[in-house]
């Protein structure tokens, strides 16, 4: 009964001296590790010591993929706390709604965390609908509201002021909704800094982020020479691989790999190698992987890598 079972696939050729006219065919094999060191199910092309083989599946570098971050909603400036969202009020009220607490949150969270800050204007505005009186007051009033917030979230109310303008200072046209929208809005506005803690500009937020990639990949062990080679797997020796094979370990930690395939005359071939994508179907060992060698059904196909740094083979169908 084997005990752990790797699962190794290659593409081996026919032949141990190059020739093209040999199409390459699919073998899988199961490494039993019954067995220190030797033969994978009765083939030679590729065999491992399993357990220095494990030990080595740990990927020297990783790539980072780099994500795009969304523009915060809000953002300490030099003048400012700007916001990119809106706060919302009931129709003719000065009762916010629960929608906009998250917003508000965040405002408070700047405000705890820059304690420099000494002194925060917070500005309502409307649009021009209803009477100049009607407007100044619903605005100073929403003003207030967004003050006794922010100042509830364990913010120093000494630090925080309000305003209301009503419709005096629009930004935008009063005669269309996208405008009178517009001009429905509270603003914060900084009027005081502690000069022996401010920065000169409060720092960016980053726009990307770089995230190390995770799940699983299939590492290739590519032998393009003629003769035998001592298979090396970041730094030390794990096994053996035939001429002219090209073998793939399914499954192991994506990331970079330092493949080092050294020959009986001495040379050592160093590649460091990335993970790729080897889609099946794949064969099963022993002698059903020898049956599968004359299957011209059985074709593995291959993602295209450049990084691998080597073109994968034709399929059969395409040597014949």
């Amino acid at each position: 009964m084997l005990a752990h079972l790797m699962l190794i696939s290659a593409l081996s050729a026919q032949a141990a001296t190059p020739n093209p006219a040999l199409p390459l065919r699919p073998t899988t094999y199961p490494v039993d590790t019954r067995f220190s060191s030797g033969r994978a199910e009765g083939f030679l092309d590729f065999s491992v010591d399993p357990a220095t083989f494990a030990d080595q599946l740990k990927p020297v570098a990783k790539r980072k993929h780099v994500k795009k971050l969304p523009p915060p909603r809000v953002l300490l400036k030099r003048d400012r706390i700007e916001i990119n969202d809106r706060i919302y009020f009931e129709t003719d009220k000065a009762v916010i709604k629960p929608e906009s607490f998250g917003l508000l949150d965040e405002i408070a969270k700047i405000l705890v965390d820059h304690p420099e800050v000494t002194r925060l204007s917070i500005e309502g505005h409307t649009d021009a609908q209803g009477s100049d009186r009607h407007n100044q007051k619903l605005s100073e009033a929403r003003a207030k509201a967004v003050r006794d917030y922010v100042a509830g979230k364990g913010v120093d109310a000494s630090r925080l002021e309000f305003h209301g303008y009503g419709e005096s200072r629009p930004v935008a046209d009063n005669a269309t909704e996208e405008g009178r929208a517009a001009n429905r809005r509270v603003e914060f506005v900084v009027k005081g800094w502690d000069t022996a803690r401010a920065p000169e500009a409060p720092p960016a937020p980053p726009t990307v982020i770089e995230e190390p990639e995770t799940g699983k990949g299939d590492l290739p062990i590519v032998n393009t020479g003629s003769s035998w080679g001592v298979v090396s797997l970041n730094g030390r020796e794990v096994g053996r691989v035939a001429p002219l094979t090209n073998a793939v370990v399914h499954d192991v930690p994506a990331g970079f790999y330092d493949v080092a395939i050294r020959f009986q005359n001495g040379f050592e071939e160093k590649q460091r190698v990335h993970t790729v994508q080897v889609d099946g179907p794949l064969v099963p060992g022993g002698e059903d992987a020898r049956a599968a060698l004359d299957d011209p059904d059985i074709v593995p196909t291959w993602h295209d890598h450049p990084e691998w740094g080597y073109n994968p083979p034709a399929s059969p169908a395409q040597a014949e």
